[in-house]
């Protein structure tokens, strides 16, 4: 029963709720039900934010493991991995992946050392004084 933190995760999923409850959620809470403490990202998020929320955060973590696992190997692959692979596993016993906390740092993180470099040579400056005009003959 994971220490008994999936014992709350049934007083969450038997809350009475609305069809939009359902969907979008409470909103913003403590991560907490009746008192008790939810320790899991998926059910605060579904808690929080409804089903929504927890299809955004898992399509946010399947992106970012895609990305990692088509991008060339090496140290910044290693990195993006390791962080996305945490987050999913801290994910179910841990709260905080739908909301403003370490673990969507650690994605930025992971989102930024996957992107593209950009190009080392800086891009062609127009000669002082502007543009010039059409070429002119002379008379």
């Amino acid at each position: 029963s994971l220490t008994g933190r999936s014992n709350h995760w049934s007083l969450v999923m038997a809350q009475p709720r609305t069809e939009i409850q359902t969907l979008f959620g409470f909103g913003m809470s403590n991560d907490s039900i009746d008192g008790l403490p939810i320790d899991s990202s998926w059910y605060s998020g579904y808690l929080d934010q409804g089903l929504v929320g927890d299809v955004l955060d898992a399509s946010t973590l399947l992106a970012l493991l895609v990305l990692a696992a088509l991008s060339p190997r090496g140290p910044r692959r290693a990195v993006a991995f390791f962080l996305v692979v945490y987050c999913c596993l801290s994910s179910v016993t841990e709260t905080g992946l739908g909301q403003a906390t370490p673990y969507l740092l650690y994605l930025s993180v992971a989102a930024s050392v996957l992107m593209a470099p950009l190009s080392s040579s800086p891009p062609a400056l127009a000669a002082p004084g502007g543009p010039a005009g059409p070429p002119t003959t002379p008379d």
